[in-house]
Parts: structure tokens; C-alpha cells; sequence
């Protein structure tokens, strides 16, 4: 979860062209795929996945 929470930090730090076509791409993507903003969501909130076990409900 680090390493993909770093990974989203560097991509949308700066306003390089091709990163910038990557986060757009990327966005318009996970906002028109049925499901796809659902799942990223559930998993940011720690609501799905494998879960330590003090995390879990």
C-alpha cells in the first residue's frame, strides 16, 4: 500500500505532458468503467482487501 500510495504521489506531482496525459487518462478511465471508482474507493478505505487483523471490523 506504501509503494502504491508513492507511486500516486510522483505521478501527480508536476506537470510534465506525458504525466499529465497518463492522470487524465487514467481518471477518465476509473470514472466511466462500471465498478472500477467503487473498488479503488473500498480499497483506499481500508473496507476490502486483506487486512491486518486489528484493522478489520
Amino acid at each position: 500500500m506504501i509503494t502504491a500510495m508513492q507511486g500516486f504521489k510522483d505521478l501527480f506531482a508536476g506537470s510534465h505532458p506525458a504525466k499529465k496525459l497518463i492522470r487524465g487518462v487514467g481518471m477518465r478511465l476509473a470514472g466511466q468503467i462500471p465498478g472500477v471508482k467503487q473498488e479503488i474507493m473500498l480499497h483506499a478505505l481500508g473496507l476490502k482487501g486483506e487486512l491486518p487483523e486489528l484493522a478489520k471490523r
